[in-house]
């Protein structure tokens, strides 16, 4: 099966319609980058397997520049037959749909289309339990070498996934599948198998018990006259204890057992009863006969008249005190006026003359200093008042005052106390006399006469109750022979269970061991398969990866596979040719470029050794931005070597790459067609396409001498 031509509106990097042929032997795609080559790769593969994992969603395909906001992608194929398939795929409000047509014939829509697509493609693919995304791995890691995941399958793929690939290339996904189910079938086996391990030890625990049962059964017996006696003794004294005895029925066990808990439940309220009664008592007993009434109005008159006291005391003292400020200002005022008069009496007699310097007069000098020397000398003395005298006495009065007014307060604090203590008591005490139905009035004898009656009659339930038990015993003994019998019964029953069970989960075992060994089976035969395919296409990957040459040491590729935890793991291995050196990583010791070199030599391999799908081509978006120029000449080499397998659709950003591509991929004979399409000038309207046909090189080889 071979691309034939592809029709693209709206998606991605073309906005309206383009329509590109791609009948031919290798086609050669150029543009800039940003052109939509990338794009015209990616349409193809939608339209194949209905999705672009590394875009996203189909929302995120639809070209913002579509003037119609929607999107679709028609592919034409031919298989080798001739026979001709029309795939549409179109996008519209976020939903997506695909028609397929067979040489015109009638339009298979949905999943029908999808089936359909699916048989054409990948026949063994339906029956993979998820179809298109395995599809969808498998294009990408074989037939579609995208730009920007070059080398995904070397450093991004686990081990395992890559195992699963080269399961799924081989064509053995199906016996995979099959080993999946039966491992989950086995754990759902197991969980029921254990769970019958648990039904039969729960079994043999029951088995356990009825024959320590039976073995703790007592071979003695007890008369049944005897026990009739003791029976009906103990029915009357529940009689006379008012114990209801009617409709007891046959079962004296059932019927003793009802009487006891009867009895039980009349005596949990009267001990609680008692304990009550009893607290009751101890307080009538410890109350005061006669309680004397406490004068606490005298104590707050009392309280009140030495408050007025200290009032009076108080004002009287601030008055004293205030005279006494008074009177001591004044001698204050009076004390600094004869300083001033004894200052200016004595800078006087400093300068005193016969003509006064203040009149300017004549004066007797030795009077006027006789007078002034007798002012410099006078002086104020202070004097005690009265008030001053009184002061400490007040004091001391109000002192005293104080202490009586604080031991009346503590003394009328003591007595209110005391009533509201006296009246707390009287009212728990009526409280709990009417929770009994006891008068309030009630004395310590009346409550002792009911104590003791409560007393009589819990004794009697008590003592009941403990011949019960005893009684209860001998019940055991009489019906001794039935349950032995019954326990001999259920041994019996236990048993022929336990063996059935024990059968059956053998039985169980031996499926399980079976599956087990079919599963191993599948396993080995599952790495065996791969083993042997990966070793058909070793020597391909060698040619391939020793045609690019990417390292002067690693110059051998191979794959390594193992099993872990029961899970194929798969691995590529470089080899030193000249040493035992080897590597499981080649990402952590090669360039960038080495690794995509790597990467593109493994995808090669997969697409010329290993042909899944049944669309012979080789579509690589863009080489030359993964390897550098000595890697792009062995990768010419083998695509020039690989174009009568596969039909190759190479794209470039280089145009002198697409030149050499050209050239070195062109025609040789009449059957062959090389087309070159360039997109360039990209607008709101998309690129513009040219599409030109290579010529058959027809010039005769030229030998150089």
């Amino acid at each position: 099966m071979r691309l034939v031509s592809v029709d693209i509106a709206g998606f991605r990097g073309f906005p309206q319609r383009r329509t590109i042929d791609l009948d031919a032997d290798v086609v050669i795609v150029s543009a800039p980058n940003g052109q939509g080559k990338t794009s015209l790769f990616d349409a193809i593969m939608w339209a194949l397997t209905g999705a672009v994992p590394r875009i996203g969603p189909d929302s995120e395909l639809v070209s913002l520049f579509s003037d119609t906001a929607t999107a679709s992608v028609s592919l034409r194929l031919r298989e080798d037959g001739g026979r001709e398939l029309n795939v549409t795929r179109s996008i519209e409000n976020n939903s997506s749909g695909i028609a397929l047509s067979m040489d015109g014939s009638a339009v298979l829509r949905g999943p029908s289309a999808e089936a359909a697509l699916l048989q054409a493609l990948w026949p063994e693919g339906s029956a993979e339990p998820e179809p298109l995304p395995r599809l969808r791995h498998v294009f990408t890691r074989s037939l579609y070498l995208q730009q920007d995941v070059v080398r995904a399958f070397v450093d991004e793929d686990d081990p395992e996934a890559r195992f699963q690939l080269v399961e799924t290339l081989v064509g053995v996904g199906q016996v995979v599948e099959l080993q999946r189910q039966l491992e989950s079938s086995q754990r759902g086996w197991n969980t029921a198998t254990t769970h019958a391990e648990q039904g039969s030890a729960r079994t043999r625990s029951l088995l356990d018990a009825a024959r320590a049962e039976l073995s703790a059964l007592s071979p003695e017996t007890t008369a049944a006259a005897e026990v009739d006696l003791q029976w009906d003794s103990w029915i009357h004294s529940a009689t006379q204890l008012g114990l209801s005895i009617s409709d007891l029925g046959a079962d004296r066990a059932r019927a003793l057992n009802s009487i006891v808990n009867e009895a039980d439940a009349r005596m949990r309220p009267m001990v609680r009863r008692a304990a009550e009664m009893q607290t009751i008592l101890s307080d009538l007993r410890t109350r005061p006969a006669d309680v004397a009434p406490l004068d606490a109005e005298r104590l707050r008159v009392s309280a009140e008249e030495v408050n007025g006291r200290i009032l009076a005391v108080q004002a009287e003292l601030a008055r004293s005190r205030e005279r006494i400020a008074e009177e001591r200002r004044r001698l204050t005022e009076l004390a600094e006026s004869v300083e001033r008069l004894k200052a200016l009496a004595a800078l006087a007699l400093q300068d005193l003359t016969e003509i006064c310097p203040v009149c300017n007069q004549l004066h007797v000098v030795a009077d006027t200093r006789a007078r002034l020397e007798l002012i410099v000398a006078s002086g104020v003395s202070p004097a005690t008042t009265t008030d001053e005298q009184q002061l400490p006495a007040l004091t001391l009065d109000l002192r005293n005052l104080e202490i009586e007014q604080g031991r009346i307060v503590a003394q009328l604090v003591a007595a209110t106390e005391a009533e509201r203590t006296a009246r707390v008591r009287d009212a728990t005490l009526k409280r709990q006399l009417q929770a009994l139905d006891l008068p309030e009035s009630a004395t310590p004898e009346i409550v002792a006469t009911e104590l003791a009656n409560l007393e009589r009659v819990t004794e009697g339930l008590s003592a009941l109750r403990a011949s019960g038990e005893s009684l209860a015993l001998l019940l055991s003994r009489v019906s001794e022979f039935s349950l032995r019998t019954e326990r001999e019964e259920t041994i019996r029953r236990l048993e022929t269970q336990l063996t059935a069970e024990l059968y059956q989960l053998n039985g169980r075992r031996r499926t399980a061991d079976l599956s087990r060994t079919i599963i191993e089976d599948l396993q080995n035969a599952t790495e065996s398969l791969v083993d042997l395919a990966l070793k058909d296409i070793e020597p391909l990957l060698g040619r391939i990866y020793g045609r690019m040459d990417p390292h002067p040491i690693f110059r051998r590729a191979r794959f390594d596979t193992r099993m872990f935890r029961r899970r194929g793991q798969l691995s590529a291995v470089l080899d030193d040719p000249l040493t035992p050196l080897s590597t499981q990583t080649p990402e952590k010791f090669l360039s960038s470029s080495q690794v995509n070199a790597l990467a593109v030599a493994i995808f090669l391999a997969f697409n010329l050794g290993m042909p899944t799908l049944r669309l012979e081509a080789a579509l690589l978006d863009d080489p030359l931005q993964s390897l550098d120029d000595v890697n792009l000449l062995g990768l010419i080499d083998l695509l020039r070597r690989a174009r009568d397998q596969r039909q190759l659709v190479v794209s470039t950003h280089d145009a002198r790459f697409a030149q050499l591509l050209a050239r070195k991929l062109r025609p040789v004979r009449d059957n062959q067609r090389t087309v070159w399409i360039e997109l360039e000038g990209w607008g709101r309207q998309g690129p513009e396409i040219k599409a030109t046909a290579v010529s058959t090189d027809t010039a005769p080889i030229r030998m150089v001498v």
